[in-house]
């Protein structure tokens, strides 16, 4: 709470992962958080258990997470606030998990201001409430991923940490994470991010005698992985410094949530704050705009109203006629960062399947898409249907001379892929641990 003493998030914690859980809206970008069930260590004691045969020398490993997978850090000086009662200067806090009482109403209006942004068409950069600074800490470790909540309750990363941990890596020498501002759009991200993701992968490889270093990733940060690999490294550099790249559910080509998420009122459900609210802060971000579906790997209607209908070709188009000014200059000033081309490393595609993915949205309205009347869905994993998981990655197949291999898991949700055993095991396989039965 800004405006009063902050409060110590304590016993009332546990509330707010409950609650963080249960206000996934069913169709959600929010999902790329693993649910978090109580057995999920003994899922890391199974794999150790697993292991057959270790490699002699260990692959180093890059950890590049998610969409909302990593901690975001925010202090407060002279903030210009539209809210008496919010805080105009502050110590460092937690924006990302927020504690608790940042969300009380009507606190969570504070919260809402902080995490926002403001998109410079001219600079193709994006800036924070003045008087608001925000980072992504612990670059280079792991406490910025392994654990989005400073009390270690709400893990992503956690069960392959622990696991490789188990079987002699040391975090921060040989185990290591990019976490980044995962608010901002593909521009701010090449001129500002991946300088030092290069620098911390030169790094890792020369801390461990020059050995090859392993990407892993998790949902967008499959495509954050894919656009630095093929756009900004030159093929020598990748040679040289890459062993192999492991995508857990890689949003290579986009999914039809991010369409709902932008244009609908109710495509937001969190903490219960209000909806129109919520929905401008998802849309000042880059990152949905984004993850919107590619015409490289979606080729059909996504978008029908009574006047016209809308492929994945026909965005800028869409949220033109839908009133959404930000969504189309985010678009224009990044097409090139969409559907990139092939990533000229190993390349393992982790993906989950047999599970019911928005497809398209139907809205009986030219102008107003508060809500969709009706919906169809597809093969995917809950979050991103097949064409969005893989077309890209078959395409990069026929491209590159280095393997591409696909591993699909049946019924594995979209977020859970670091806390499923089928997926993680890929990772160890990558890794060059010999398992008593390899995933196929």
């Amino acid at each position: 709470m800004q405006c009063v003493e902050r409060a110590t998030v304590g016993v009332f914690f546990v509330l707010l992962v409950t609650c963080f859980a249960e206000s996934r809206h069913e169709w959600s970008l929010l999902r790329s958080i693993p649910q978090q069930s109580a057995d999920r260590h003994e899922v890391a004691k199974k794999l150790v258990y697993r292991v057959d045969q270790r490699p002699a020398v260990l692959t180093p490993l890059v950890i590049i997470p998610s969409l909302i997978g990593s901690r975001l850090e925010a202090q407060l000086d002279g903030k210009v606030s539209q809210h008496w009662y919010c805080s105009k200067n502050s110590k460092p806090f937690w924006l990302w998990l927020p504690e608790t009482a940042e969300m009380v109403p009507p606190f969570d209006n504070c919260w809402a201001e902080n995490i926002a942004l403001t998109f410079d068409n001219a600079t193709g950069l994006y800036h924070s409430l003045p008087g608001v600074s925000v980072t992504a800490p612990y670059f280079g470790q792991l406490q910025g991923v392994e654990y989005l909540d400073a009390n270690n309750k709400t893990g992503v990363w956690d069960v392959v940490v622990e696991t490789l941990v188990a079987l002699g890596y040391e975090p921060g020498v040989n185990l290591v994470s990019a976490p980044y501002d995962w608010r901002v759009g593909p521009t701010q991200v090449v001129a500002q991010q991946f300088g030092p993701l290069k620098a911390l992968i030169e790094q890792t490889y020369s801390l461990n005698g020059n050995t090859p270093v392993a990407l892993t990733s998790l949902s967008m940060g499959g495509l954050y992985g894919a656009v630095f690999l093929n756009s900004f490294v030159d093929q020598a550099w990748k040679d040289q410094h890459i062993a192999s790249f492991t995508s857990l559910s890689g949003a290579f080509g986009g999914s039809v949530i991010s369409i709902y998420e932008l244009l609908c009122l109710n495509g937001q459900n969190l903490y219960g704050l209000d909806p129109v609210i919520l929905r401008e802060v998802v849309r000042s971000w880059g990152s949905p705009t984004w993850l919107l579906p590619t015409p490289g790997a979606y080729n059909s209607t996504m978008v029908i109203t009574p006047e016209r209908n809308y492929t994945a070709a026909d965005f800028v188009q869409l949220f033109t006629d839908a009133e959404v000014p930000v969504v189309v200059e985010i678009m224009e000033s990044s097409m090139q960062y969409f559907a990139p081309g092939p990533v000229g490393v190993p390349l393992n595609v982790v993906y989950g399947f047999n599970l019911s993915t928005m497809a398209s949205l139907e809205f009986s309205s030219n102008t107003n898409f508060t809500e969709p009347s009706g919906v169809t869905f597809d093969n995917g994993d809950g979050t991103v249907t097949l064409g969005g998981l893989i077309e890209l990655p078959q395409q990069w197949a026929a491209q590159q001379t280095q393997p591409v291999q696909f591993f699909g898991v049946a019924n594995m949700p979209h977020g859970n892929a670091t806390h499923t055993p089928e997926a993680v095991q890929i990772i160890l396989q990558s890794l060059g641990f010999t398992m008593s039965e390899p995933f196929q």
